[in-house]
């Protein structure tokens, strides 16, 4: 703004100093005409004296010279004819030749001569003053033109440098809204991946809602089943809800991360539980393995459910029907390994360099008709991100299928070096025999 009144008072300035030397040289131009008009009246002036000076001396010559009386007036009245404009020439000439050369008109002879010598003279001297005159003023004009184009300089150069502040400024103002608007533009595809992840992470917990009150409805349901099932709705509604609170807390840039000590083990059976009725809609077992009881991390519980619901929730939906999923906890050397396999058709390569990335479409098909967004392994990948842990996936190593691998850090090891981790990870750990749901 600093810039942009300076420009516009420079640039007014500028125009006005420019009507000013305009009207300057005007100025000077009709003195300079006046000079000239003087200098030409000067300049007849002496013309005209000395025209008089030498019609004087032509008469002086022909008077004393040796020619005849009539040669002489012959002379005299060539010369009268020529200076028609000096009076006192004409009357001298006029007196000579009715009376001849007498006292008096010597005397008249010497006070023309004089007078027309004296008027020479202050012609000369005139001139040069007024020489002097224009010579001062056109210096003065001279002096007045450079200090004005000088100034005009000064307002031009300070003009232009307003003008490339404020261009300076411009793209600056257009670099940081175009800055502002990339960063708009990630928040607002960030958002829109969060609530695209909580849409599908709450279609597992929906569809197991929906399978548990189709128990509710199954006349041979004891009431003993009934209340299992409700307190199991319950508790998947409450964790839905507040996925969905969180969502909304996040859309608010309000971080939701909660992290506090998790019994992994305790939450992947109880996913394994509640997963149970989509996997036997299609028939399928769930058996689940944990080498310790109480293994603790430091985690997310709402995020780890989703972790554990997707990766769950993906084994049933592409394993075919009458097949067993194995879903593991194991701890070992400051790590805990949270493992599925299915026996499904697995991950090609192609499948493999495309599982992590938003909207990536694989290979495999469900197999129960059930709908594939292609965000659920990338939703996870930065859930696990936030826990520093890894993902890895691979074939299963005992068969057909799939087998991923999450490692988490111990609480004792939460601060360790994500690559010693990654070492103790790859450590082959004892077979141990699942529990079957």
């Amino acid at each position: 703004m600093e810039a942009r009144k300076i420009g516009n008072l420079t640039r007014q300035m500028f125009f006005g100093v420019a009507i000013l030397a305009l009207l300057a040289n005007g100025y000077f131009d009709y003195i300079a005409f006046q000079e000239n008009k003087t200098s030409d009246r000067l300049g007849n002036q002496v013309t005209t004296s000395v025209q008089a000076e030498r019609a004087l001396n032509n008469f002086e010559r022909i008077v004393q010279g040796n020619f005849s009386e009539d040669q002489k007036v012959q002379a005299l009245n060539n010369l009268e004819n020529y200076i028609p404009a000096f009076p006192r020439i004409r009357n001298l000439i006029s007196n000579y030749k009715s009376n001849g050369m007498t006292h008096a008109l010597k005397q008249e002879f010497r006070d023309i001569d004089a007078d027309l010598d004296a008027s020479i003279e202050s012609g000369f001297a005139a001139d040069r003053d007024q020489n002097s005159n224009v010579n001062r003023r056109l210096t003065t004009a001279l002096a007045f033109d450079l200090f004005l184009f000088s100034l005009m300089f000064v307002l031009f150069i300070t003009h232009l440098q307003a003008k490339l502040r404020i261009d300076l400024n411009l793209r600056k103002s257009h670099k940081n809204l175009l800055d502002s608007l990339t960063v708009l533009e990630k928040e607002m595809k960030k958002r829109a991946l969060a609530t695209k992840s909580a849409i599908h992470d709450l279609k597992n917990p929906i569809g197991t809602i929906i399978g548990f009150a189709s128990l509710i409805r199954d006349e041979s349901s004891t009431k003993e089943d009934i209340l299992e099932v409700s307190e199991r709705i319950q508790k998947i509604s409450e964790r839905s809800l507040l996925l969905v609170e969180r969502l909304l807390k996040e859309n608010l840039d309000v971080d939701f991360s909660n992290f506090n000590k998790i019994n992994i083990a305790q939450t992947a059976q109880d996913m394994c539980v509640q997963l149970k009725i989509l996997a036997d809609a299609k028939n399928q077992k769930i058996h689940f393995y944990a080498n310790n009881r109480d293994i603790f991390i430091q985690a997310d519980e709402v995020k780890l459910d989703e972790i554990f619901s997707n990766l769950i929730g993906n084994a049933i939906k592409y394993a075919p029907l009458n097949t067993s999923i194995f879903v593991s906890v194991e701890e070992s050397q400051d790590i805990v390994r949270f493992t599925v396999k299915d026996q499904g058709p697995g991950f090609s390569n192609e499948d493999k360099a495309q599982a992590f990335k938003f909207a990536g479409q694989l290979s495999a098909k469900p197999t129960g008709g059930e709908s594939s967004s292609g965000i659920g392994l990338f939703s996870v990948k930065q859930l696990v991100n936030q826990h520093k842990a890894f993902i890895v996936i691979n074939d299963n190593d005992e068969g057909t299928g799939a087998k991923i691998t999450v490692t988490f850090p111990t609480i004792a090891a939460n601060n360790e070096h994500p690559d010693d981790r990654r070492d103790k990870a790859e450590q082959k750990l004892p077979p141990t025999p699942p529990e079957k749901f």
